[in-house]
């Protein structure tokens, strides 16, 4: 017999992503939306600017953060969540002072 639910925690454990992946809504997502939207060819090897992440994912992200009022403390935030991945178990962006690249795993 099958118990019921084994099934479905197999299908959870198949998706290694899903434990590390930005949820949709977090500022940490709209920051990698905004880098997948700023980051082209050309501009990927130089990395994105700080400002510019900030300014698309304020405008156009979905996270409800303590700046959604407040430019400077929404800015604060943007740059605590970029400077925090590089603690992250598969961290999605690298950064180079004020400049930010994403890394294969990002892409």
């Amino acid at each position: 017999e099958e118990e019921e639910g084994g099934e479905e925690e197999e299908e959870e454990g198949d998706d290694p992503a899903a434990s590390w992946a930005p949820k949709p809504g977090s500022l940490r997502y709209d920051v990698l939306t905004a880098l997948h939207a700023l980051s082209g060819s050309a501009r990927e090897q130089a990395g994105v600017g700080r400002d510019a992440i900030v300014k698309h994912a304020r405008e156009n992200g979905s996270a409800i953060t303590r700046g959604d009022d407040d430019l400077a403390l929404y800015r604060q935030d943007a740059v605590t969540v970029l400077g925090k991945e590089k603690r992250a178990l598969v961290p999605l962006w690298l950064q180079e002072d004020a400049r930010y690249v994403l890394t294969p795993e990002g892409r």
